[in-house]
Order: C-alpha cells, then structure tokens, then sequence
C-alpha cells in the first residue's frame, strides 16, 4: 500500500500491458496497485470501461482527455505544401502522399490491412499518391515489412522509422490524409493531432478512436479491405466531403488542450489531498 494517497495515470490498455507481461506475479502485483490507489486517472472511455472489467470501482476512475499541442500543430501552410517534396531531414518526401503515424506493430495496427487497401486503391485509380509509415519498429514488425515487398506498390510505401514529434506538423500538414485503421488505442492522440493541421482523417471505430475522434473522420471497419480503399478514394477526390471534413475536424479538435488536461489533473490531485482533512474533521 502507499504511504500517501496516489493518483495513476494509465494512458495504456490493460490488456497491451498484460500481453508483455504474462506471468501471474504481474498481473497480481497490477490488481494490488489499482486498488491502493486513491484515484485513477485515464485518458478515455475505453479504458475505464476495460479498468471496471479488471475489478476497478468505476467512481475510483476519473476521465481526462489528453491535449493537443496547438502552438505545434497546426496547418503549416508553407513552401513544402505546394512543392513537389516535402524537405524533413534526413527524408526527402515527394507529394502527394498519405500518412500513418503509428507504431510499427502486428496484428493490432493494421498495417497489413491498410497495405493491402491501398493496393486496391491504386490499382482502381491509378493516382500517384504514396503511403508513409511514420513510426518506430514494434512487436511483430518484419510481417509489416513483408508485406510492403509483397506489394505490387511497394515502391511507393516509405517506412521512415522514428520520427521526431517536433516534425510532424510538418509533415501531417503537407498530407492528402491522414490514415488510422488501428483498433488498439486508449487514447487516440495522433488523430487529433492531425485534424489541428487541418488534414481529414480516414480511421477505424475501435478503441477510443471514436470517442476522442468525435463526428468528424471518415470511419471505416478495418478489417474490410474494399471499404477502407473505397474510403481513400473518396477521401483524396472528394473536395466537398473533404472540406467538410476539414472543417468539423478543426471545430472538433479546439475542445482538447494541455492546458485543460492540466487543469482537470490538478483538480483530481487536490481532491485527493483535501479527503483525509475531511474525514478527520468529521471524526
């Protein structure tokens, strides 16, 4: 037990975290520290839904939203919008292209399933669009990289690796789409980083994707490879669902900021702090 009273953060599906650590001892020690807990903090929904499933008092969980870093993304509508290739050293990206930036991981990012989507949508329209992968290696991620050889498109499939956080405005902004199919997110915060730098955002129904996404994207069933290519179709050559998009994206997205992630954070802890006084008082 904890000497003081103390507030977790997870931000990670208890599920993620028990696949890299099976043994019973990890599982028992996690159930020890939920319930010492004075409070949990969680970033969604769907991960307090998934906390009171593991045996977590629901009114122990309070729900807060990460923020969005609105000073850094934003729509950089700069020369690299309009050229040929976007210029992030040490990548040298030609236009037009897709992104998603997510970790290299199989089977729960659908990497494999978006590959094979955006197969189909180039072979149906021929457009010259790429697809960036735009995340570190996980587990699983030589069935992703084969997959990329297996395509007859493999040579406009671009696995940039790590990409440092502070460039990615740039390189969302300068997209046609940003592209999400993962079902395994507890909080869903490149979407939203996305829509701040006005890209319209293609993405699966699964996780907290929805709740955090809210109206705005274009949702699809990852696991239905016509529909996610006919969804990138529509999405890259439809300019009024495009606008559109774009536009309840931005209004969607002004509603998360660090600042009130802060505040919400701090309200929690001082509630925390005050309980014991009170108790005490009343005895």
């Amino acid at each position: 037990s904890f000497s003081k009273p103390a507030v977790l953060v997870i931000n990670e599906l208890l599920s993620e975290y028990l696949k890299k650590n099976r043994n019973y001892f990890s599982k028992l020690r996690l159930k020890k520290v939920l319930r010492c807990s004075a409070k949990i903090i969680v970033s969604s929904q769907f991960v307090k839904k998934e906390l009171v499933s593991f045996g977590v008092q629901p009114e122990k969980i309070e729900i807060i939203h990460n923020g969005v870093d609105h000073s850094l993304f934003y729509p950089h509508f700069d020369a690299a919008k309009d050229g040929e290739a976007v210029l992030i050293q040490p990548f040298s990206i030609k236009r037009p292209f897709l992104i998603y930036p997510s970790r290299i991981q199989h089977p729960e990012k659908k990497h494999v399933e978006l590959i094979k989507a955006f197969n189909l949508f180039k072979k149906r329209t021929g457009l010259p669009h790429k697809l960036v992968f735009a995340g570190s290696e996980g587990q699983n991620s030589d069935v992703v990289h084969q997959a990329v050889l297996d395509s007859p498109y493999a040579t406009d499939i671009l696995l940039t690796g790590y990409f440092p956080h502070t460039n990615l405005p740039e390189l969302y902004s300068s997209s046609d789409a940003c592209l999400f199919p993962s079902v395994c997110e507890s909080a869903a915060l490149p979407v939203l980083e996305a829509m701040s730098c006005g890209v319209p955002v293609v993405c699966s129904k699964a996780g907290a994707i929805a709740e955090i996404a809210g109206p705005a994207p274009l949702f699809v069933d990852s696991d239905n490879i016509e529909e996610m290519a006919d969804a990138i179709e529509k999405i890259i050559t439809d300019k009024e669902l495009r606008q559109k998009i774009i536009a309840e994206s931005t209004d969607w997205v002004k509603r998360f900021s660090w600042d009130k992630t802060v505040e919400r954070t701090l309200e929690v802890l001082k509630s925390c702090v005050q309980q014991p006084e009170t108790e005490n008082n009343q005895q």
